[in-house]
């Protein structure tokens, strides 16, 4: 009986994984607009967006143009695809390891967005140096908020940009530094709760 369970688990988990790689693959190409790509788009769309849908209705997970929704999707069925993985290696689902396994998704998001915005924030410093402007439409957009706001957590309501640029970009490394480590220690206790 309990070989049938951990061969359904696996099998499940399996499925979960298989499913979170097309809900990758149909983000990605609905960045492209090309007609070639309108056949997978669809066939995908027809598998992974009746899921996608019941998150894109969230309002706190719009921001202006940026929808969020795909990421709580993916959390949610990277906590499904940990359980199910746990379960078909005979492992017990603990309250501690499903906030482990939770926090980890939801760190591992953040870190990616974090990571973005170090290397968006370094490509703008050295056209800065340069020179240069990048013109990114809304990502410009977003860049002088992030380092209006850093600013403004120093008490620096005017400041030259390039110097905004390299306090955001320290700042937002020390963050993303100290936020790895404290999650790490959080996400281990969690798992052996």
């Amino acid at each position: 009986m309990n070989n049938i369970f951990q061969t359904t688990m696996t099998v499940l988990s399996g499925i979960l994984s298989v499913f979170s790689l097309m809900l990758f693959i149909r983000i990605l190409l609905s960045w492209f607009h090309a007609p070639f790509l309108d056949g997978p788009k669809q066939f995908l769309g027809a598998i992974v967006d009746p899921y996608l849908n019941k998150f894109r209705g969230i309002e706190w997970l719009r921001f202006g143009m940026l929808d969020f929704s795909p990421v709580l999707a993916f959390i949610l069925l990277g906590l499904a695809i940990n359980i199910t993985t746990n379960l078909s290696h005979g492992q017990a689902v603990t309250i501690g390891r499903i906030l482990a396994y939770l926090i980890s998704d939801i760190w591992g998001f953040a870190s990616f967005f974090m990571n973005i915005m170090i290397v968006m924030l370094i490509v703008f410093l050295v056209a800065n140096l340069m020179g240069r402007n990048i013109m990114l439409g809304g990502l410009n957009n977003l860049l002088y908020r992030i380092t209006d706001r850093v600013m403004s957590l120093f008490g620096r309501e005017t400041y030259h940009m390039t110097q905004g640029i390299i306090i955001s970009l320290v700042f937002i490394l020390v963050l993303r530094v100290g936020l790895s480590i404290g999650f790490a220690y959080l996400i281990n206790f969690l798992y052996r709760l």
